[in-house]
């Protein structure tokens, strides 16, 4: 395990080098970004104390994950009951307040567990979600067919971050689950409810999303941060995340390959716990994908991950992504926090010393 970690330590930000010296566009509207922060699995029922934290780190973005409220229901007056509580957080309204906040949804906050394209209430969903999060009445995410994904850049041409957030749900095929047998069996060896799905007609983005996708790729940028809800490059555990459409995690990967120049890292939520994940893509780059659950929900027996590295965050969490800016490009720093803002690890490259010497350190 130490060697693994080394080989993806010493490479998956080795990576980003290559990607950041590609070129850029002429696509900058918002202000340079220098700090990202996000979380996800926020039960409002519960106190969030995580918002005083957060509040201090005055950030320049924070993004939703999924799992923003646990709503499970199909009815409009639960959703905004629930959004309501969510409001009614002191900290919460102080980072609304003082930072811009772009969101995505997960399986509780679209309607159902574990829900996907069949779900008959998501109209219901995405209007509780729209009003909450402010969606301004013109804009094409109230009416596109293919889900809530959209997509921002910050920055100008030599600075360009561009923030890509993925629909999950919308349009995800079924998911299949185990036999009684099977269960028995994934129980003893720690594992979830699900078999994955050799099926390649079965999706999770759905064919438009994908197309739009593969038109946001193309836009230059220095820096594509991608938010997936579920894990997009853990392995198979059992439970919901891209390996259980590897046919899908596949095309994706597949994408990121022909993508018009910048670094990518995924941000993800859903599993209770935060960890760093890092996979070799097809054309051989190392990606990575920070996830970060709960905001205030922990699950202290996190599951196996083979391409987990450095130890997972037990204790409700937020990740930070943070961009230090300089000639050669930009270092970027990813890390998870506790509840109070102690730092429990980050992982930081050190461009500006030598371009494939990279550190995970844990406080």
């Amino acid at each position: 395990m130490f060697f693994k970690n080394w080989f993806l330590l010493s490479g998956v930000f080795a990576t980003f080098l290559v990607s950041l010296m590609a070129n850029g566009g002429g696509f900058g509207q918002s202000p340079r970004i220098e700090k990202i922060l996000f979380g996800s699995c926020a039960d409002e029922g519960a106190p969030q104390p995580v918002w005083d934290a957060i509040n201090k780190e005055q950030a320049d973005l924070f993004i939703f994950v999924g799992d923003n409220i646990y709503a499970d229901t199909k009815k409009l007056e639960i959703f905004r009951s629930k959004y309501s509580q969510l409001a009614a957080k002191e900290g919460f309204d102080r980072v609304r307040q003082s930072t811009p906040i772009m969101a995505v949804w997960d399986d509780h906050d679209y309607g159902v567990n574990d829900g996907g394209g069949d779900f008959p209430a998501k109209e219901i969903s995405r209007k509780a979600f729209f009003d909450f999060f402010n969606e301004p009445m013109a804009s094409d995410r109230w009416i596109q067919e293919s889900g809530i994904h959209t997509a921002k850049t910050f920055g100008d041409e030599q600075d360009r971050v561009q923030i890509i957030l993925l629909d999950t749900r919308w349009n995800r095929s079924s998911i299949m689950r185990v036999t009684w047998l099977e269960s028995l069996v994934h129980k003893w060896n720690e594992l979830g409810p699900y078999n994955p799905l050799e099926n390649a007609e079965s999706t999770i983005l759905g064919l438009k999303q994908w197309e739009w996708l593969d038109a946001q790729l193309q836009i230059p940028a220095k820096v594509r941060v991608i938010v997936s809800s579920i894990q997009v490059l853990a392995a198979y555990s059992g439970w919901e995340g891209w390996s259980l459409f590897p046919h899908e995690k596949t095309k994706l990967l597949n994408l990121i390959a022909s993508r018009n120049g910048g670094a990518v890292v995924f941000l993800s939520g859903d599993r209770h716990f935060g960890e760093l994940s890092a996979d070799v893509a097809t054309d051989g780059e190392i990606l990575n994908d920070i996830t970060s659950s709960g905001l205030n929900q922990a699950w202290d027996k996190p599951s196996e991950n083979a391409n987990r590295v450095g130890e997972p965050v037990i204790t409700p969490n937020y990740g930070s992504v943070e961009f230090i800016w300089h000639e050669l490009g930009v270092d970027i720093v990813l890390g998870l926090s506790d509840q109070s803002g102690r730092l429990c690890w980050k992982f930081q490259s050190l461009m500006q010393l030598c371009p494939s010497l990279y550190f995970y350190h844990r406080e």
